[in-house]
């Protein structure tokens, strides 16, 4: 049995050529597996790969989690409110983006001072931990939509996969219409 840690997994290729444009920008989007790894890190949990090759997440032995079950599903909650599409897609203001952060921030410390017991912190450097790491995740998620950047970034990308489609023999006409396909060409026409 082989363990390996496994470190929070962002998106490197914007693009799969085996994905649909849709697809592939659906990928760009969704915070699942980052919300995942945190979720892993903060119970303390390694990826086991068995001998036969399955894989699954598990806890060390002599490992605690650095919070209780309670606290753990506050700070998903509070991760999972903030790690949107919505926010991604938004047009924000360094100043708006810091605010966001610094608000989310105080949020955690007073939520882990009340609760401490009750969400079962196992010492100050594991509160630290985690407002870091909500704070961290928080700051880097909504650095994308500073100035619309990631915006911008994924027309870029669609409008790249639209002309490798077209070179590769398949028409305009011939392409989904589905939302992002509308969704992306009404940018383009700002």
């Amino acid at each position: 049995m082989e363990i390996q840690e496994q470190q929070p997994q962002f998106p490197v290729y914007p693009y799969n050529p085996g994905m649909s444009s849709e697809s592939s920008l659906a990928f760009q989007l969704d915070v699942k597996s980052i919300l995942n790894d945190i979720e892993h890190d903060i119970k303390g949990e390694v990826l086991v790969i068995n001998d036969d090759g399955s894989a699954k997440w598990e806890v060390p032995e002599g490992v605690k989690s650095i919070i209780g079950f309670k606290g753990i599903n506050r700070v998903m909650s509070v991760l999972r409110s903030r790690l949107t599409k919505v926010f991604v897609l938004s047009n924000l203001s360094q100043d708006y983006i810091e605010n966001i952060t610094i608000g989310i921030a105080k949020n955690v410390v007073d939520d882990i001072y009340y609760n401490w017991e009750e969400y079962e912190i196992k010492d100050d450097a594991s509160a630290s931990h985690i407002v870091r790491l909500v704070t961290d995740t928080v700051l880097a998620t909504l650095t994308k939509a500073h100035d619309a950047k990631y915006l911008k970034f994924l027309s870029t990308v669609h409008q790249d996969i639209q002309h490798s489609n077209f070179q590769g023999g398949i028409m305009p006409q011939q392409q989904s219409k589905g939302f992002l396909n509308r969704f992306m060409g009404a940018l383009k026409g700002q």
